[in-house]
């Protein structure tokens, strides 16, 4: 995602590719390298960014909250916040709760213990980390869903 970031927001930009892992973060260094992209990367935690308040205009965040128990999900949108600026914009996108047996099976079979929460879950603990103009929705598939608000 952050190649698609950075691509539609041009050379001036600035992109950051984040992640707890310093595997994922080297592939994704490799990726960019390939395609000629200059996109800073790093190892941090989402509960301790090592960035200054209102650093960023976006954070986007593909297919992670799942992982996280509800105690770090609190603590990562809340240093969300504190990292973007006023008015900045937060899009979550993540697996949605499953409400059919095909799905839930599916996630129980291949991985993610059955998911039993979902992206949709997480707008009240948007709302108390500080976001306003909360919307939540569902992409195609409909497995997919995100949630998005704005640094008030």
């Amino acid at each position: 995602m952050t190649l698609r970031a950075k691509a539609a927001t041009g050379r001036a930009s600035s992109v950051y590719g984040i992640d707890a892992s310093p595997e994922m973060v080297e592939v994704a260094r490799q990726k960019a390298q390939q395609h000629g992209l200059d996109i800073t990367f790093q190892v941090d935690l989402i509960e301790r960014l090592s960035f200054p308040d209102a650093s960023f205009d976006v954070i986007f965040s593909s297919l992670m909250m799942h992982h996280l128990p509800g105690d770090l999900k609190r603590r990562g949108l809340e240093e969300m916040r504190r990292v973007l600026k006023p008015g900045g914009r937060l899009v979550i996108v993540d697996f949605r709760r499953p409400t059919n047996w095909f799905f839930k099976a599916f996630l129980a079979l291949m991985f993610h213990g059955g998911l039993r929460q979902g992206v949709e879950d997480l707008v009240p603990l948007v709302q108390q980390a500080g976001f306003s103009a909360i919307e939540e929705g569902v992409l195609t598939p409909t497995t997919i869903g995100f949630v998005r608000a704005v640094a008030g």
